[in-house]
């Protein structure tokens, strides 16, 4: 007993630990409200980290026009602001470095498992009843899980709490970074996380007007929080040709994981002929960087499968790729030329980042012979 009683209070010490985190955290997050003394500091301290560790900080724009912006924004804290004002008022500062690996992040609000609980039967919030698809500052939704089922994917968004559609994208768009100035992936981000931005941006209320478009028919439409009703669900026993079967297909995707698989349980590593007449391919790649990963082999073993089907056209399929390992990439070029190369005419790195310029051969086969097209 005495062992039992040891250990149920080391536990709830722990959670009460725990609660106490949480409440510190969102305090900070929330509502605890900094001078305009402390923004300014904390404007210098991200200013001078860039300036010491960022290689390209200036490559993009000038620093004399970088630190103008700094003290334009220094100077516009005369209030005291919280933490996700204060995100909003140097996200876009931190963006215009156009890298985009340079990002600041918002730190959001924990909750214990009794606050998710409870969370979770309130019901979903209206941002996160659809999934959005943002398209030439036009907004539409992908999936509508709210309770109007008369919103057929496709609906056009033309505005959100009274702000028209482009409004919001731009809003969005101005925190979002990308390298140079790419503007797709900024649209990508938000096709993949359209609620997170807004809600990290703009807020994410129990109650939010939407302006819908169907057709040529225009109307609004207050959202609420939508508690989905839980379905019973009856599960099936399954026969023993059933349950082998499912063994054999679980055996076979655990094979493949080193291609990867979305959301849709499609494989982000794939190959297959398009065409045997005119013995033209398909290598499609969605990402160069996820759990599992085995670049290498997927390279080495479809490569030499087009080389045994004699294969003269391949087409690359790198959309909706969002990048990743260099090494990734490079070990796919060296399988499309059969000269030496240099991957990287030039590596600049500050810290304990080590990148090495020295030039690589092809791999494997050369496409010389065998390819006569890359699309």
């Amino acid at each position: 007993m005495v062992n039992c009683r040891i250990f149920f209070m080391v536990l709830s010490g722990i959670f009460i630990s725990s609660c106490v985190s949480i409440k510190k955290l969102n305090y900070q997050v929330d509502r605890k409200m900094h001078t305009p003394d402390q923004l300014r500091s904390d404007v210098d301290f991200i200013y001078n980290n860039l300036l010491e560790k960022h290689p390209g900080l200036f490559w993009y724009t000038s620093k004399s026009v970088f630190e103008k912006r700094a003290d334009s924004l220094k100077s516009s804290f005369v209030e005291p602001l919280n933490s996700r004002e204060f995100f909003k008022r140097v996200s876009p500062f931190v963006a215009s470095v156009n890298c985009g690996h340079t990002r600041l992040l918002l730190v959001t609000k924990k909750f214990t498992k009794y606050e998710k609980d409870s969370i979770e039967k309130v019901g979903i919030k209206p941002l996160r009843q659809f999934n959005y698809v943002v398209k030439n500052e036009r907004i539409f939704i992908r999936n509508n899980k709210s309770g109007d089922s008369s919103l057929n994917p496709g609906t056009e968004i033309l505005a959100i709490d009274n702000k028209p559609a482009a409004t919001v994208i731009q809003i969005l768009t101005s925190r979002i970074p990308s390298d140079g100035y790419n503007s797709t992936y900024k649209y990508e981000a938000l096709n993949k996380n359209f609620s997170s931005w807004y809600a990290a941006v703009l807020g994410d209320p129990d109650s939010l007007n939407f302006s819908f478009k169907k057709r040529t028919d225009a109307y609004n439409k207050t959202v609420k929080t939508y508690a989905v009703k839980k379905q019973s669900v009856t599960v099936k026993k399954m026969t023993s040709a059933e349950l082998e079967n499912k063994k054999k297909a679980d055996r076979e995707i655990k094979k493949m994981r080193y291609r990867g698989f979305d959301e849709n349980k499609k494989p982000l590593l794939s190959y297959k002929i398009l065409d045997s007449g005119t013995r033209t391919a398909l290598i499609k790649i969605k990402s160069f960087s996820f759990p599992n990963a085995d670049f290498d082999r997927f390279f080495k073993e479809t490569f030499q499968q087009i080389n045994n089907e004699g294969i003269a056209n391949l087409v690359l399929d790198l959309r909706d790729n969002g990048g990743g390992s260099l090494r990734a990439s490079r070990n796919l070029f060296s399988y499309l030329t059969d000269k030496d190369f240099t991957y990287l005419q030039r590596a600049d790195a500050n810290g304990r980042f080590l990148i090495t310029n020295r030039k690589l051969s092809g791999l494997l086969l050369a496409p010389s012979t065998w390819l006569a097209n890359i699309l």
